[in-house]
């Protein structure tokens, strides 16, 4: 099941890599209003799904290990959607290992510090996911993934999200008059972001341009980046030595012991033999039909 996950997430992610040593012009090399020919927007969803499942399943396994930590970094110009992008993405994760930082412009400390500093401070600790909105490579040989995603958006789009902001009262407060005057630098921007793609996508951190304009579609991909990326690492639950077996099998027949008359000696017990014999029939409903959208996904990208 594993490795059917792993090729299916490969398949959707590999158009989106910079491939390290390749010279990006955004324009021409990724479309931002780009669509899988496999993926509908239903389809989209149970990816999406699919996606956070995986997420909170590695991320407690990372976290367990306690050897691995990832650093996320997501870059976008404004209302490219990166805030949806981790509310939507992120919602299945344990907020104990996740940190999110944003990095506005800096403060008067952090401007007493050499550049790196603010970064650093931040950085994950080992077990956890962090996200920022180089030193890659020492970080990399020291026990952090890094994973870079860039939320591609077009200028056209950009405008109308704008729109959106000052149409909606709720979102008048997203809305800066700077932002719109940022536009007149647009094709500036495109080739900064260009040579940042180019010259700073390497094996050990890699740049993912994202579609970002139709949000239902970066986010199914920013979640397929992410999955990958904790299924390469693959972290395990520590493993118990017969020692510590022996004294957990000593502390369970204390608490047994100690049941109230008429209770269950151990009452979760029962509850997991129930969760057993529902996964072995199957399990849910709604789980059963998401490994059926995920089969015909498979299937359907198989053939793209």
């Amino acid at each position: 099941m594993a490795d059917d996950r792993a090729k299916l997430l490969g398949k959707f992610i590999e158009p989106l890599l910079v491939k390290p040593g390749t010279r990006v012009k955004l324009a021409r090399d990724f479309d931002p209003g780009y669509k899988a020919s496999f993926l509908t927007k239903k389809d989209g969803a149970a990816v999406l799904g699919a996606g956070v499942d995986v997420l909170a399943e590695y991320q407690a396994r990372l976290a367990a290990q306690d050897t691995w930590g990832v650093l996320v970094c997501l870059q976008a110009l404004d209302a490219g959607g990166k805030d949806g992008t981790i509310r939507h993405v992120m919602s299945g994760v344990n907020p104990q290992g996740v940190r999110v930082s944003s990095f506005k412009v800096p403060s008067a400390e952090e401007l007493n510090h050499d550049y790196l500093w603010r970064y650093a401070r931040r950085l994950p600790g080992r077990g956890e996911i962090a996200i920022f909105n180089d030193w890659e490579h020492y970080l990399a040989d020291n026990g952090f993934k890094i994973v870079k995603l860039f939320l591609n958006l077009s200028k056209e789009e950009q405008r109308i999200r704008f729109l959106r902001r000052l149409d909606l009262p709720d979102k008048n407060w997203k809305f800066s008059a700077a932002d719109v005057r940022e536009r007149g630098y647009w094709d500036d921007y495109q080739t900064a972001f260009s040579e940042m793609l180019s010259n700073t996508s390497t094996d050990w951190a890699p740049w993912y341009v994202i579609p970002a304009d139709h949000k239902w579609f970066a986010r199914a991909c920013v979640s397929a980046v992410l999955a990958r990326t904790l299924m390469e690492i693959d972290p395990r639950y520590p493993t118990v030595d017969a020692a510590k077996r022996k004294e957990l099998a000593e502390t369970r027949a204390v608490l047994e012991s100690e049941a109230p008359k008429g209770a269950a000696p151990d009452p979760f017990e029962s509850e997991l033999a129930t969760e057993a014999g529902q996964q072995e029939a199957g399990g849910s409903k709604q789980a059963r039909k998401q490994r059926e959208r995920m089969a015909k996904i498979r299937a359907k990208a198989a053939k793209a």
